[in-house]
């Protein structure tokens, strides 16, 4: 009995795995929690040191050589080159979470395999409609315009008049149908927030309540709030003072502060 009991445990699917068939649900919160901006650093700090652009120069010229020195690679070897990496983003993410932003600002998220199409997510979306939404067609999109249709899209007007100027041996192939391409190849993984917009304009009102069901309605959870960039700062800074040489065994190279305040600009 102790071994049948043990052998049915042992095939029961881990917690893990059930966990990300859940279904979860957010709902804004009312009032948006205020970030304090990050602390402002002495004009000194900006300035690069001599060790500062020594390295950089040093990381330009390594740079520069290595594309100077490349050997040629044939078509075929590329092909296999980017192959090699997609598997390994297969492997590193093959789950995607996605989350599901409603004009009220409520969302819902499910983790799906990262090799699903978009079509899985929009199934899970219209499953999770009320009765009254779920035959109404929708699109989801990422801002400002970047859309994820269901079905495969017309091609673009400039497209098709841009190759009726070409002969037929050199004219490009069409653009790859979105709705065919997997989460991985969509770069949506490891997450992705994506919003609905409903052809019925009412829908997509601010003041519109997500038309979802009402046992998902029932265990919204407000949503968490965001990491404190600072905190999260000091807490690095006071880990790398704590390590103090034993970082520089491990050949980790710090980020110039200068380099960072440029970095910190540009986002």
């Amino acid at each position: 009995m102790e071994n049948a009991a043990s052998a049915a445990a042992q095939n029961q699917p881990p917690a893990a795995s059930q966990n990300e068939s859940e279904i979860k649900v957010f709902t804004a919160a009312e009032t948006q929690p205020v970030i304090p901006a990050p602390a402002q650093e002495p004009e000194d700090d900006l300035q690069p040191t001599a060790e500062e652009v020594r390295r950089a120069q040093a990381s330009l010229t390594q740079r520069n050589k290595a594309l100077n020195e490349r050997t040629f690679s044939l078509a075929r070897d590329r092909e296999a080159d980017k192959a090699k990496a997609e598997q390994k983003k297969v492997e590193k993410w093959p789950n995607t979470t996605i989350r599901i932003r409603f004009s009220d600002r409520t969302q819902i998220q499910k983790v799906f395999p990262s090799s699903s199409r978009i079509g899985t997510v929009y199934d899970f979306v219209r499953s999770s409609l009320n009765d009254e939404s779920r035959t109404k067609p929708f699109t989801l999109y990422e801002p400002p315009a970047k859309q994820y249709p269901e079905t495969t899209p017309p091609l673009p007007a400039t497209y098709i008049a841009q190759q009726r100027k070409v002969p037929a041996h050199l004219r490009k192939p069409p653009p790859p149908d979105p709705s065919k391409q997997s989460l991985m190849e969509l770069q949506l993984v490891p997450q992705s927030v994506l919003l609905v917009r409903f052809e019925d304009d009412e829908m997509n009102r601010s003041d519109a309540k997500a038309p979802l069901l009402p046992e998902l309605l029932q265990q919204a959870a407000p949503l968490p709030p965001p990491p404190d960039f600072n905190q999260m700062a000091a807490a690095s800074g006071s880990t790398s003072q704590a390590g103090g040489s034993g970082t520089g065994k491990t050949g980790e190279k710090k980020i110039p502060k200068w380099l960072q305040k440029g970095l910190l600009k540009k986002k």
